[in-house]
């Protein structure tokens, strides 16, 4: 969630989608799905959604 968190306050800050993919090695196909996930779901957006197959052991 972390990695999320600094994409949406690096957004505030002004950087581009570009900018944020290259500082974090992300692409920025990354960057405009956590940017929309937070426009339209706010922090609830910014968790993992639950994956399929077996739950994690640890």
């Amino acid at each position: 969630m972390a990695l999320q968190a600094t994409i949406i306050l690096l957004s505030a800050q002004g950087q581009s989608a570009a900018g944020i993919a290259q500082t974090l090695g992300l692409t920025t196909r990354t960057v405009y799905e956590w940017r929309r996930r937070w426009r339209q779901r706010g922090v609830r957006g910014l968790a993992d959604s639950p994956r399929s197959g077996r739950p994690r052991q640890v």
